[in-house]
């Protein structure tokens, strides 16, 4: 398996592409592309990817679609949207609360958007979650942890929690790029606005870009190193032991597989009456 850092390139899309995505870039030139296509519905994988996906696009028809190759993030994020936004600020609030006071994750470890339309995008530091490690199932984990944080939170509305970004090709907005339906921008905010401000005072904020203190220009790398937080840590911990087991539901006991010598029991069985049978015929 690669090495952490070798996870750095991501399937940018755009509206202004005829083909929208399939655009393997490198991370670190997501800012710039942005540029190009005027910060408007600008959209890449939240997941970072190594070489190894250049390789299956280029044998795949020129498509990501299908690709099952290892993957690695630095932020493990929430979607929560609703029509009444209220109602999504509000869900918000309530898994920030529960990171910062009953997971212990520190304020600089949590990077919160408002996405632009109606709803919020709320990205946790994977280092608070200690050695998180690129493989192909860390998308599974990822649900795993989003579910056992919207379940212990206990949200008032938790049908705002959008399950669907669990796999690894699923693509976010980018930060500072604008909803053309709304004309709004995905911004962030930082914690005294997430639980003071209203959401009329949220969606003026967003009228304009505003410069990310948290991460680079993409959102995807973050700023500042984040310890281990050792209540995360164990959740992150139960939630990939929860996806293995998931992974591995309906399989064969292990316990029940036949040993090399049952199989030559059986087949010394079965040659024994082809025997005798054979003998009975003659």
């Amino acid at each position: 398996m690669s090495d952490a850092g070798d996870f750095k390139y991501v399937d940018f899309a755009t509206r202004a592409l005829y083909r929208f995505r399939n655009n393997i870039v490198h991370v670190g030139d997501l800012g710039k592309l942005a540029e190009r296509y005027g910060h408007t519905d600008c959209f890449c994988t939240y997941f970072l990817f190594d070489r190894g996906i250049s390789d299956y696009v280029r044998d795949n028809h020129d498509s990501v679609a299908g690709y099952q190759g290892p993957c690695y993030a630095n932020f493990i994020p929430l979607d929560i949207d609703a029509l009444d936004l209220d109602q999504s600020l509000q869900t918000t609030r309530e898994i920030t609360r529960y990171l910062l006071d009953h997971l212990g994750v520190p304020e600089e470890a949590i990077t919160t958007y408002y996405s632009g339309m109606k709803g919020f995008h709320l990205n946790i530091t994977t280092g608070a979650f200690g050695n998180v490690e690129p493989g192909t199932e860390l998308p599974r984990i990822f649900r795993e942890v989003r579910r056992s944080i919207v379940n212990e939170v206990g949200v008032k509305h938790p049908e705002t929690a959008d399950f669907s970004i669990s796999d690894r090709l699923r693509l976010l907005r980018l930060p500072n790029t604008k909803h053309t339906k709304s004309g709004l921008y995905k911004v962030p905010l930082d914690i005294e606005e997430l639980f003071s401000y209203e959401h009329g005072e949220i969606t003026n904020i967003a009228q304009k870009q505003r410069e990310p203190w948290l991460t680079d220009k993409s959102g995807l790398v973050p700023h500042k190193r984040i310890e281990p937080v050792s209540n995360a840590v164990e959740m992150y911990k139960l939630c990939t032991e929860k996806a293995d087991k998931e992974l591995h539901k309906g399989l064969p006991d292990p316990g029940t597989f036949l040993t090399r010598g049952d199989i030559e029991r059986m087949f010394c069985h079965a040659e024994l009456e082809l025997y005798e049978s054979s003998q009975g015929r003659s």
